[in-house]
């Protein structure tokens, strides 16, 4: 498994909204273009508020410019390819998780890469 972790400039709610979607609309593109479709890939992006907000659903409502209700951002890349019966799947994820920094500060982005093999 492999983590890297940069620190970037603050980006508000709808900033952070519009990358993490874009990035999942064009993984889905590239794993399409692959021929890479169902259940062999997953992508799911996800948006965190404070503790008592728990998961945010911004499905229907883009967040609004010039807010930080967002505390954390994941996008969760996920493909799993059966090389052949008598091996097991081997299951790449990648993980881009956005962490928000305290008033003023940089976000922390962290990208982890993990490899598995499954019967």
């Amino acid at each position: 498994m492999s983590n890297e972790i940069f620190r970037i400039r603050r980006l508000d709610d709808a900033a952070v909204h519009d990358i993490v979607m874009r990035a999942a609309e064009a993984a889905r593109a590239a794993a399409s273009a692959d021929g890479l479709s169902g259940e062999e890939v997953k992508i799911i992006p996800e948006f965190f508020g404070i503790s008592i907000l728990g998961a945010l659903n911004l499905e229907e409502t883009p967040p609004k410019a010039g807010r930080y209700t967002i505390k954390t951002a994941r996008l969760i890349l996920q493909t799993t390819i059966a090389v052949d019966r008598n091996r097991p799947n081997e299951t790449t994820t990648i993980r881009f998780v956005l962490s928000r920094g305290a008033e003023n500060e940089l976000d922390q982005l962290q990208i982890s890469r993990d490899i598995a093999e499954s019967w």
